[in-house]
This record gives C-alpha cells, sequence and structure tokens, in this order.
C-alpha cells in the first residue's frame, strides 16, 4: 500500500496537501507539497542499492522561485548493507556560491 495523497489541517493554521508518485522499484519519485500556499516539488534520484543520491526541491516560497540541490555520497556501508556514513552536498541550482556539506553518520544496533 501506498499514499498517493494526504490532506492535512490544524488549528493553528496549517495546511498541508502532498502527492505522491512512485518509481518502478516501489520508492517515492516525486513529492508535490502545498503548505499555506508555498508550493514544492521534490525529485528523487536513487543509485543502483536504493540509496537516494539527489533530492530536487524546486518551491516558491513566499513568492521566491528557487530550486535546492541536495546530492550524496555514500562513503562507509556496514556488513549488512545500509551506510553509516554519508556526506551531503546543498545547494541552490544556478549559484556558484553557498556550497554547503556536511558529514552525516549513524548507528545501527541490530538484534
Amino acid at each position: 500500500n501506498r499514499i498517493i495523497h494526504f490532506t492535512y489541517n490544524n488549528s493553528i493554521d496549517l495546511n498541508q496537501t502532498r502527492s505522491f508518485s512512485y518509481n518502478s522499484k516501489g520508492y517515492p519519485e516525486t513529492i508535490e507539497a502545498l503548505e499555506n500556499n508555498n508550493l514544492s516539488k521534490k525529485e528523487i534520484e536513487y543509485d543502483s542499492e536504493n540509496r537516494i543520491v539527489k533530492l530536487r526541491t524546486k518551491s516558491t516560497d513566499y513568492g521566491d522561485k528557487f530550486t535546492n540541490i541536495k546530492e550524496y555520497e555514500y562513503t562507509s556501508i556496514d556488513e549488512n548493507g545500509n551506510w553509516t556514513e554519508r556526506k551531503m552536498t546543498e545547494r541552490i541550482e544556478g549559484e556558484n556560491e553557498g556550497v554547503d556539506a556536511i558529514t552525516e553518520t549513524r548507528e545501527i544496533i541490530y538484534y
């Protein structure tokens, strides 16, 4: 079962509507969101191991249009095939400055 569309409203003026599409392997490929009249669309790319390698978010946030790009490089994989360290770079499309890079690490405890 997959979520295709949902709408959420609460008492503090937060209204969200999200729509999803999936690739042939069942992973989210696009997510369109409308939150308080701000529209965004996420496009997700995966590698051959079904790990996210690129997340492109096109947004019209408060009238400004921009595309945020996050790219992931997996630098450590454990014996079960799960990533334990990855490098993420983030930038605004069309801009050469302001590239941010961080390293994310996680510990997975198997039982």
